[in-house]
Formats: structure tokens, C-alpha cells, sequence
């Protein structure tokens, strides 16, 4: 079954789908939240849960032959557009385009670069241009392959692999997507015209008033505002999706196999974060699945020789995160930045 235009809208952005709140904080809390998000909502210029800010970034987007989806190749927005500056490099892509380098970046959007001013990436901020090559964006292994596969003809000595909570999401989302359609946005009914993303803005109110007592998403306040948060965000079940699980781990196997050393990174989503500072069930049982399926990655990449795993779930804090978007602040990406640089130089970036 295709997915709604209403979700992926909003979820191509930020991954928030289900748009419900729990009333875990007490229904006085609860209201105040609301109301200070409700203001928030309409002043947040980085605000990837606005179906008008969506609509900007959806534009920025073509199908794609080889990847399914791709930036648009050479862009060079301003602030004004996105709510931060925003470069993409000649293969519609984002970051180290050195297609005969030694060294290549995996992930989604985490790896690829999202939310921050140009300059503030936080592979900008670490990375040598000159030797690496990003091939992340915000799909599954197999269209990662065929990136691979069209675009990278260097020596395969390290590869970089950003984990995120939404791996095996994405990796369903496009196998269910190959095959069926020609235009990824035409199957998953992506829409960025004015009139569509007001009907979707106009169920938005009615969708949380429906939904307060179902806890499928919290709004929690840190010391930067409100956050949303999605209990259903990255979610899947491995015994409910076949040979899903099985068949992506065997997608990145096959794509990691040539290189020489690799290094797994696992980069919390704002959930996990969150989970460490507010003890609530519906983020305890979110952060339980997610464990999983990285248990579920880890241990399906294991035979592969000299490959390191890092788990930075625990290295982050709320705070690190844009309000309204589950991708990192200046704050985070300066963090992931770090953490990253320990982690290529062989340290453990927990004990750092």
C-alpha cells in the first residue's frame, strides 16, 4: 500500500508521520506546551513540520534513474529559502564529490548534510574534501550501490557509515518503491504545490486534537524550546517485514565488502536522545526497538574483515537537535564532528 501524500510530505524533511501527542506531563503541562509550541510552530524558521517550509525543499528535488532521488546538481540557496544556507555539488549531491578518492561516506541524511548553514556540515568540519567522497542521501543500500557504482572510481581503502535510525525504514521504503514506478514522486505522492500544501496544513490542528490520547509523539521542552517527537520514528519490526532485514544487511555487506577498513558510527535521532534525560515508557520502548535493529546491523556486518563499530547513542543530548526536524543543530553536527575525527583516528569516542 502506497503511503499517504499527507505523511511523506512531512516526512521526506523531518520523518515525523503520525502527528499525535502524549499527555504523559499531565494535561495542565501538556496544554502549556502545546500553546508555547503552537507559537513556535509559526516563528521557527528551520521548521521541517511546516508543509509551506516542506514545499521549499521538495523543490530541490528530482527523480532519479540511478538513485531513485537526487538533489538538484549545483545549487546554491540562500538563507532565505530553507532557513539555511544550502549547497549541492555537481553530482547532486552534497559535500566531497572526489570520485577518485581513497575514502567514501554512507548513511541518509544525517551523513549527507541537513539544517545547518554551509560551512557548519559537520563533515566540513572534519573531513579533507580533497579525499573523501559523500555518497549520502536519504535512501536505501541499494540505490547507495548504484551511486557507488556510477560515480566512485578511486581505491576503496575506508569506507564511513553513519547508522541512523532510519536504515531499515528507507531500505523498505525503496524496495517497495523499485520496480512499481518510474517517478518517486508520482509513488509516494509527493507534492510541493501551494494548494496541496495548505490542505495538508489545514488537517494538521485536527490531526493532533484526534490524536492526544493515543502517546504516539511527545512535545518536550529544552532548554533551546519545544520539541516534537515521533514514538513511531525509525519503528520497524523485524518479524512483521520477511527477508527485509536480512536482504539489507546483505545490500551493505555487498557495498562495504571491497573496502579496506570500515568504520560504523551509530548517530542517535533525537528520540534516543532524548531518552537518556526523560524517563518516559514511550521513549523507552522506541529506543528498545531501535537498540535492536542495531544489534540486527551490527552483528550482519561483523564477518566483514576490519570493519569497527561505535555506538555514539549515549553521546548526545537534546539539546543538539533543531527543534522541529530530527537532524542536528550547529551544536550537534559540531559534536558528530568530533566524535567522527576520534573515531577515523582508531579511539573510542565513548571514553573520549
Amino acid at each position: 500500500m502506497k503511503p499517504t501524500d499527507e505523511s511523506l510530505l512531512i516526512d521526506q524533511a523531518s520523518g515525523a508521520m503520525n502527528v499525535s501527542m502524549s499527555s504523559g506531563n499531565g494535561l495542565l503541562n501538556t496544554v502549556a506546551l502545546g500553546c508555547q509550541a503552537a507559537m513556535e510552530f509559526a516563528t521557527t524558521p528551520r521548521n521541517f513540520q511546516n508543509p509551506f517550509v516542506v514545499r521549499k525543499w521538495l523543490k530541490q528535488l528530482r527523480p532519479d534513474p540511478i538513485s531513485a532521488l537526487r538533489i538538484k546538481p549545483n545549487l546554491r540557496l540562500p538563507k532565505k529559502t530553507l532557513g539555511f544556507s544550502f549547497a549541492s555539488n555537481s553530482l547532486g549531491l552534497r559535500g566531497p564529490e572526489a570520485r577518485d578518492a581513497d575514502n567514501v561516506l554512507f548513511g541518509t541524511s544525517y551523513a549527507m548534510g541537513f539544517g545547518v548553514d554551509n560551512g557548519a556540515n559537520w563533515y566540513e568540519l572534519c573531513l579533507d574534501p580533497g579525499r573523501w567522497l559523500n555518497l549520502a542521501l536519504p535512501v536505501g543500500p541499494a540505490q547507495q550501490r548504484a551511486l557507488s557504482h556510477a560515480y566512485y572510481h578511486g581505491r576503496p581503502r575506508r569506507a564511513l557509515v553513519l547508522y541512523f535510525a532510519n536504515f531499515f525504514p528507507y531500505a523498505k521504503r525503496y524496495h517497495d518503491f523499485s520496480g512499481q514506478a518510474d517517478d518517486v514522486f508520482e509513488y509516494f505522492r509527493w507534492r510541493h504545490r501551494y494548494k496541496d500544501c495548505a490542505r495538508v496544513m489545514g488537517k494538521l490542528p485536527f490531526k493532533v486534537a484526534q490524536a492526544l490520547h493515543k502517546g504516539n509523539m511527545l512535545f518536550l521542552k529544552s532548554s533551546r524550546g519545544v520539541h516534537l517527537l515521533d514514538l513511531n520514528y525509525g519503528v520497524l519490526h523485524r518479524q512483521s517485514t520477511g527477508q527485509l532485514f536480512e536482504n539489507t544487511v546483505a545490500a551493505w555487506r555487498t557495498l562495504l565488502q571491497p573496502f579496506e577498513s570500515v568504520h560504523v558510527l551509530r548517530v542517535p535521532c533525537k528520540n534516543e536522545a532524548a531518552a537518556e534525560s526523560f524517563p518516559i515508557h514511550g521513549l523507552n520502548a522506541q529506543r528498545s526497538t531501535l537498540d535492536d535493529n542495531w544489534e540486527y546491523f551490527r552483528s550482519g556486518l561483523q564477518r566483514l574483515p576490519a570493519i569497527t563499530f561505535q555506538d555514539l547513542s549515549r553521546c548526545f543530548e537534546l539539546e543538539d537537535y533543531l527543534l522541529w526536524d530530527n537532524h542536528y543543530n550547529e551544536r550537534g553536527n559540531r559534536k558528530l564532528a568530533h566524535h567522527v575525527s576520534l573515531a577515523l583516528q582508531g579511539r573510542d569516542v565513548r571514553a573520549a
